[in-house]
C-alpha cells in the first residue's frame, strides 16, 4: 500500500446548495473549468474512467463519490504513478465547505506536490466564484417575470 510522506489540507467556504456544489464537483467536464491538477483535456475512456491531459501528463482518472456521505476522490492513474486525491463536501447553514487534502506519494515525480500547494487556494476561489455565480444567475433566471427583458 502506498503510504503519503506529507499532506496539506485547505477548505473553502462556498455560499450554494450542497446538491448543487456536488452535482458541479463530480462532473469531469467541470475540472477544465477550475482543476486543482490543470486538466487540459479529457475523453471517456470507459468503466468508469476518463482519458486525461495534465500538466503532469496523460493519465486515465476516476471519481470515486458518494452524495449522502460528501466523498468526492479523485484518482490518478499516470504511466509510472498512481495519484488519490481525498475530497470532502460538508454541509452547513450558509451553503456548504469544500475540503481537499493534498498528499506527496513516494512515488510521485518531484515538484508535483510543490506546484499544486502553489495553485490549491487561487484554484479554489475560482471554484467557488464558478459555483456561487452559477447559483446567482440560475436563481435570477428563475425569478424573472417571463416578459422581462434581459
Amino acid at each position: 500500500m502506498l503510504m503519503a510522506s506529507s499532506s496539506v489540507t485547505r477548505t473553502q467556504r462556498i455560499a450554494v446548495r450542497y446538491e448543487t456544489a456536488f452535482g458541479f464537483l463530480v462532473n469531469p467536464y467541470n475540472l477544465v473549468l477550475w482543476s486543482f491538477v490543470d486538466i487540459t483535456e479529457l475523453h471517456k475512456a470507459g468503466d468508469g474512467w476518463w482519458s486525461v491531459r495534465t500538466l503532469a501528463g496523460p493519465a486515465r482518472m476516476r471519481t470515486l463519490c458518494n452524495a449522502p456521505s460528501g466523498v468526492i476522490d479523485f484518482e490518478f492513474d499516470f504511466a509510472d504513478w498512481k495519484w488519490l486525491i481525498p475530497t470532502r463536501l460538508l454541509r452547513n447553514a450558509g451553503g456548504c465547505d469544500y475540503v481537499i487534502t493534498l498528499l506527496a506519494w513516494d512515488d510521485q515525480p518531484g515538484g508535483i506536490f510543490s506546484e499544486q500547494l502553489l495553485l490549491i487556494d487561487q484554484k479554489l476561489v475560482r471554484l467557488k466564484l464558478l459555483l456561487e455565480a452559477q447559483e446567482a444567475i440560475g436563481s435570477f433566471r428563475k425569478n424573472r417575470a417571463p416578459n422581462q427583458e434581459n
